[in-house]
């Protein structure tokens, strides 16, 4: 953690460098002379420092002001602590309304022009006319839109029904890695670009066994995924969705949710997909506090079906991918007791539906940057975004790990010497669907706790999919009459 700050120096300064690059081209869009003008610029300092660094640099007479929300969410919990000490009633600490704090500031005397959000915001405060479309400057300034990558700026569009209100500068995706070396031995064709979800589980059937007495799995959920989200995945696809567009429940026992569990259990249940993570980790503390008398791993990626050669197959997301690379291509010292895994692998693009053979993975977008509608700056954000966006900007940032291995939006720019033959396409082959799977209210977490209650009893307690997903509906109608 220590570390943190110094390569976060390192990243602004490269963008810095970068960005002086740009600015001998752009003389002519600096601002006029006399007072310099400011550009207000809304989101957490972690994220947009070294943004607003490169864009000083880059323009003449013009000041970034950092308007960081993180201290007006301070403030509420702090007056709400206060409160409880103040009546004792637990109710008064009700945790912040974060789209209620980024309405105030928009619409607030000293208004942000440029604002950072994630894409659940983005969607709310474009639908509420709280950001400014692009689609003129984009005209305008003739941006390489066909330079991103495919399909994010249609999810973006689609998040904005239809307008593009903002640009996502790094994302996360996920895709399937693969054992080469298991297919190759078992004279099977590696997976493909185009597959469907049936092609995916014949294959992993076909590989799936067991070598000197231990199980092999044919494809594993990795950290990445669970039955319940693969599951809510693969519905998605299909544009079938748990939640409605305003956050309420949709019926949960579908003949459609009905058919995915019953695949996946009996999948796992012949032992072509391994069990989820999170039924091995109490089995591998025990074996670790056995093999070395202490709380650790047997070895450093045991929880791992791939690395560990248990499965043949893994859903991943990005920012798994240099992880991968680097346990496979010997970048770590594992010291003398581990030898890392060896064989060759590569990526695959997430699988699809065979009915929707478009449908990609997830994607989420947590840094997407736009203009306020009520911006008293909007051309000069419009130059802060573009500067943001930049091919320049992207290569500059090609080797910081300072986003935790997002993806760069100029896919070019994802081509590094450590993932040199990579697959990298796979991440953005096909279009992305957007899965709001992590719960930021207490219906959301209700619906999946429900869920995740009726799949372990069915997976658990051989209760059948059938009555499993039956007393989840019954379960969630309750608690929204209470």
């Amino acid at each position: 953690m220590k570390k943190r700050p110094c390569r976060t120096m390192a990243f602004a300064l490269a963008f810095a460098l970068a960005a002086l690059s740009l600015a001998g081209c752009r003389a002519a869009e600096s601002t006029t002379p006399g007072a310099p003008k400011t550009l207000r610029v809304l989101g957490d300092a972690f994220t947009v420092d070294v943004y607003n660094i490169a864009f000083a640099v880059s323009q003449d007479n013009v000041e970034v002001e950092l308007i960081d929300p993180s201290n007006e969410f301070k403030k509420i919990i702090e007056e709400q602590i206060k409160k409880r000490q103040e009546n004792g009633d637990p109710d008064s600490i009700r945790g912040v309304d974060y789209l209620e704090v980024y309405r105030n500031l928009l619409t607030g005397p000293e208004a942000p022009d440029v604002v950072f959000i994630d894409e659940r915001s983005y969607r709310t405060l474009a639908k509420e006319g709280l950001l400014l479309a692009l689609d003129g400057f984009i005209d305008k300034d003739r941006f390489p839109l066909d330079r991103l990558a495919p399909g994010l700026v249609d999810a973006l569009r689609e998040l904005g029904e239809g307008t593009l209100y903002g640009f996502a500068p790094t994302f996360s995706a996920y895709a399937l890695v693969y054992n080469k070396d298991r297919f190759d031995a078992a004279g099977l064709p590696y997976p493909t670009d185009e597959m469907t979800w049936d092609e995916l589980f014949d294959l992993a059937e076909a590989l799936a066994g067991e070598k000197d007495g231990k199980k092999r799995y044919g494809l594993s959920y990795g950290g990445a995924f669970d039955p319940i989200r693969l599951t809510e995945t693969m519905l998605a696809q299909q544009e079938v969705m748990l939640f409605t567009d305003d956050g309420k429940p949709n019926p949960v026992d579908t003949p459609e949710r009905r058919a995915v569990w019953t695949r996946l259990v009996e999948l796992e249940k012949r032992g072509v997909i391994a069990p989820p993570l999170s039924d091995r980790l109490e089995e591998i503390k025990r074996a670790s506090s056995e093999a070395q008398g202490g709380d650790r791993f047997v070895t450093p990626y045991e929880d791992d079906d791939f690395l560990s050669e248990r499965a043949a197959m893994q859903l991943i997301s990005s920012g798994q991918l240099l992880y991968i690379r680097n346990v496979l291509n010997d970048a770590f010292f594992f010291g003398d007791n581990w030898t890392p895994p060896s064989f060759d692998w590569d990526l695959a693009a997430f699988p699809a539906p065979a009915d929707h053979p478009d449908a990609g993975g997830p994607v989420h977008m947590s840094r997407i940057v736009a203009i306020n509608a009520n911006a008293a700056e909007p051309d000069l954000a419009w130059r802060y975004i573009r500067l943001v966006m930049s091919d320049k900007l992207a290569r500059a940032s090609r080797n910081s790990n300072s986003f935790f291995g997002e993806l760069k939006a100029y896919v070019d720019a994802n081509a590094t010497e450590a993932l040199q033959g990579v697959n990298l396409e796979a991440f953005w082959k096909r279009k992305p669907i957007i899965v709001p799977l992590y719960t930021t209210n207490e219906t959301e977490a209700r619906v999946l706790d429900a869920l995740n209650g009726a799949m372990q009893r069915v997976r658990k307690e051989g209760a059948s999919v059938d009555e499993a997903l039956q007393a989840a509906e019954r379960e969630i109608r309750q608690e929204r009459k209470e």
